[in-house]
């Protein structure tokens, strides 16, 4: 589970940070500044984000998870869908406004 989200989160940190040139802190918070930034560009990206982060702290922190099998399966599927979307190009148009 943790994978899946930090491939997404460190796609679309890396993108934001480095092509865009947006800052974020280096603390922890980073991760909502991430989600809070995407979502000014794509709502459904940013809550396919923080529902990785909510399911990656569940499995990282509960002792046990219902669904789970469930769960991974829409995170990779999710986690794809994020890193197809930041890898398009697609943000580019938002910047050039």
């Amino acid at each position: 589970m943790s994978r899946a989200y930090y491939a997404a989160f460190q796609k679309t940190y890396i993108l934001l940070k480095d092509e865009y040139g947006l800052p974020f802190s280096e603390k922890c918070e980073v991760h909502q500044q991430v989600i809070d930034e995407i979502s000014h560009f794509d709502d459904t990206v940013s809550k396919q984000l923080n529902a990785l982060r909510g399911w990656r702290n569940q499995c990282d922190y509960s002792k046990s998870v219902k669904g789970l099998a469930d769960m991974l399966t829409n995170a990779l599927d999710q986690a794809q869908q994020i890193i197809d979307f930041v890898s398009s190009g697609m943000l580019i148009s938002y910047f050039e406004k």
